[in-house]
């Protein structure tokens, strides 16, 4: 198919089909004529007619909480033979129980990945989350929705009142046990790092020394070095 702008100032041809199937691929070149004739073409370029958005929802959505500010979610594509609408990514919408779903957080996967990690979340919180499949045209109709409850924060206090006493081979270390609120997740144990005075960090620190406890909160610690910081964590 051939047509002419008569325009010699135009720079832009709308050609209208509604007869052509989404996302097709047409080649297109363009010349310059007068009275004295054509003149040169471009190059051939290949343009896409306008798509449209995804017909069909992803399947089989699982989630499932990693920890209290974690959420995993994964999915599987609409089946090939089901849908219409090229797929260039999926959209993960996740929202608290006690919030509006026009509020949800939305977080965008590109190509074929079909699984994702919402972060940042709030702590023994029942949480909403669907995806939906994306293109230039649009978002597609939204998958069934599912629930997760995000896992309980760790405590939030640390152990108190630490009382050290040293010999030749060890530090024995008491401390008062940690009570878990209960919003929070139980206690397990207790780590104690240690490393060399002024070299605090994780290429000096040495491995935790645990899960340890007992019901009086002590613990042997080997004294390998001669001036050494002690860290103690709840786990």
């Amino acid at each position: 198919m051939q047509t002419v702008v008569a325009s010699p100032d135009a720079s832009r041809y709308v050609f209208r089909n509604e007869s052509l199937p989404p996302f097709s691929p047409y080649e297109v070149k363009v010349g310059v004529y007068n009275n004295k004739g054509e003149g040169s073409f471009s190059p051939v370029t290949v343009v896409y007619s306008a798509e449209e958005e995804p017909t069909k929802a992803p399947i089989t959505v699982l989630a499932r909480s990693l920890s209290a500010t974690d959420i995993e979610i994964s999915w599987a594509p609409p089946r090939e033979n089901q849908h219409k609408g090229r797929i260039q990514g999926y959209e993960v919408r996740c929202w608290r129980h006690d919030e509006k779903e026009e509020n949800a957080r939305k977080i965008r996967t590109v190509g074929n990945q079909t699984s994702a990690k919402v972060t940042n979340l709030q702590g023994n919180e029942l949480y909403h989350l669907a995806v939906k499949a994306y293109n230039t045209a649009g978002t597609g109709p939204s998958s069934a929705m599912v629930n997760v409850t995000t896992k309980k924060p760790p405590p939030s206090q640390p152990p108190g009142n630490i009382i050290w006493n040293s010999s030749d081979s060890k530090i024995i270390l008491n401390w008062d046990q940690v009570k878990a609120l209960d919003n929070e997740s139980e206690v397990r144990g207790y780590k104690v790092s240690v490393c060399q005075h002024g070299q605090w960090d994780h290429d000096h620190a040495q491995p935790p020394l645990g899960p340890a406890g007992s019901p009086d909160g002590a613990l042997a610690v080997p004294k390998f070095l001669h001036w050494a910081l002690l860290k103690m964590f709840v786990i």
